[in-house]
């Protein structure tokens, strides 16, 4: 609910401070004059058809940079978990180091003893 009252607060804050702004520039824009030897529609639409970006795309290159870029990505994300496996790794072997080895007998005689304990009652 906050969040929701927050988001309406924050819109028509902003849209209020777009239209206030808008208000005071319409003067300034009204006195603007538009320049008469503006290019027309037709000439700007030959002028693109003579530019064509398309006519020395090769397929073959873009292809070639979209697998080498998918490659090195690739590497990237395995040079990533390769490393991530060495620290698990590394914090497993430390764990194994500092587990005492008479753990398992130790609760062996534990467990005996309570057995012993149970059949007493």
């Amino acid at each position: 609910m906050f969040l929701e009252t927050t988001a309406i607060v924050v819109f028509w804050a902003s849209l209020s401070g777009l239209i206030i702004i808008l208000i005071r520039k319409i003067p300034s824009l009204l006195k603007i004059q538009v320049p008469e030897n503006i290019p027309s529609k037709k000439i700007v639409i030959d002028k693109i058809k003579v530019i064509n970006p398309w006519k020395n795309f090769s397929y073959k290159k873009s292809l070639a940079k979209l697998l080498l870029r998918f490659k090195i990505l690739n590497l990237k994300l395995e040079n990533t978990t390769s490393h991530w496996i060495e620290k698990l790794r590394s914090g497993s072997i430390k764990k194994e180091k500092d587990f005492p080895e008479q753990y398992w007998h130790k609760l062996e005689e534990d467990d005996v003893q309570k057995g012993d304990n149970d059949s007493d009652k």
